[in-house]
């Protein structure tokens, strides 16, 4: 590695750590023995022996810095668990024990840290998943009642969760992006509004390159963020394709103007669309326990971020595009994003 990149990395990394102990730690810890670790199956590592702390040099060049910080924060919990709460001289102790949970808490990461894809589905998305399945029917009533099933498992298991066994994690959904736009925005609002997740825009910056960047974060249970991400990765796609086939449809309308007027109407008209099912499907009962749901996964949010806001969508034109979009969006189904694979998220974990 060069020397000089070496040294930047280095410097970042210590006064990261010594912002964090002051900030969230009250400075109780001691500075540990810093590594650039070269190892490609791990993000970073925390040696209680050696006191030795250690963060991949591929995670620091290739991703940017908010998630950086989040693995960061993850071995400091595991130092702080080790030298302030003693972890070590209790023997039932586990590495992701209560000393450990205690010490994601005061730091503001959740004892769970990172979100995690599992390798097989959770049994209420397979249930899900075969659901959607039938609602690809070319049978439109079979099709409706399948998708209209689907749904209210997703409400069912909103409900069947009591709140004391809800736990919650966060990922990002798809890449950094220069600069939010007015689509991003209200993608995020509908995963906020219709699917139990808590969305946050997080600014940050590459480490090399100094560029100013911008990441979506979720917040939610398990199967939340599971769900989220289809849906992200469903809508993502078919903006892009809905577009193409508007212009094709449309030969004279081309422009990165016009084609963010086109989906903002879609995902505006698919907005009203889940609004007006949602109206139609939930009682008072089912309403009341998931606000009460909804305001502990906020207190999670507002934990780990407790002094951010939640952001609004942008202004729209209302253009012919416009309008074609928002026709569009509410012939707009969910079934391929809750059922196809997942895709555009960026998944961290560490030790």
């Amino acid at each position: 590695m060069h020397k000089g990149l070496e040294q930047l990395l280095s410097q970042f990394l210590k006064r990261s750590w010594h912002h964090i102990n002051d900030e969230r730690l009250a400075g109780v810890l001691r500075p540990p023995i810093w590594v650039i670790d070269l190892a490609e199956k791990r993000l970073g590592f925390w040696d209680a022996h050696k006191r030795t702390m250690g963060i991949s040099i591929e995670l620091m060049l290739n991703h940017s810095e908010a998630e950086v910080l989040e693995v960061l924060k993850h071995e400091m919990a595991h130092q702080y668990a080790d030298e302030v709460l003693k972890s070590g001289e209790h023997g039932d102790e586990t590495p992701h024990g209560s000393a450990f949970r205690h010490a994601c808490h005061r730091l503001g990461i959740g004892h769970s840290a990172r979100f995690q894809p599992q390798s097989e589905p959770p049994p209420l998305l397979r249930r899900i998943q075969k659901l959607l399945k039938l609602a690809e029917s070319q049978n439109r009533h079979e099709a409706e009642a399948a998708m209209a099933k689907a749904r209210a498992l997703m409400e069912k298991y909103e409900l069947d969760i009591g709140l004391e066994e809800t736990e919650y994690r966060y990922t990002f959904l798809g890449k950094p992006r220069g600069r939010r736009s007015a689509p991003d925005k209200i993608i995020g609002a509908i995963l906020a509004s219709f699917f139990h997740v808590q969305i946050i825009w997080i600014p940050s910056r590459s480490l090399i390159h100094e560029k100013r960047l911008w990441l979506m974060e979720a917040s939610g249970t398990t199967t939340s963020l599971e769900i989220a991400e289809y849906v992200y990765a469903y809508l993502a796609h078919e903006m892009e394709w809905l577009w193409l086939e508007h212009r094709r449809a449309h030969p004279g309308v081309s422009g990165r103007s016009l084609k963010n007027d086109f989906l903002v109407g879609l995902l505006l008209g698919l907005q009203q669309k889940l609004a007006e099912e949602e109206q139609a499907s939930s009682d008072n009962a089912s309403k009341s326990l998931i606000h009460l749901k909804r305001e502990k996964l906020r207190g999670f949010f507002e934990q780990r971020h407790p002094s951010r806001r939640t952001s609004r969508g942008g202004s729209y034109r209302e253009t012919d595009s416009f309008h074609a979009g928002l026709d569009k969006g509410r012939d707009l189904d969910l079934k391929k994003g809750l059922r196809g694979t997942k895709g555009g998220t960026r998944r961290l974990a560490s030790g």
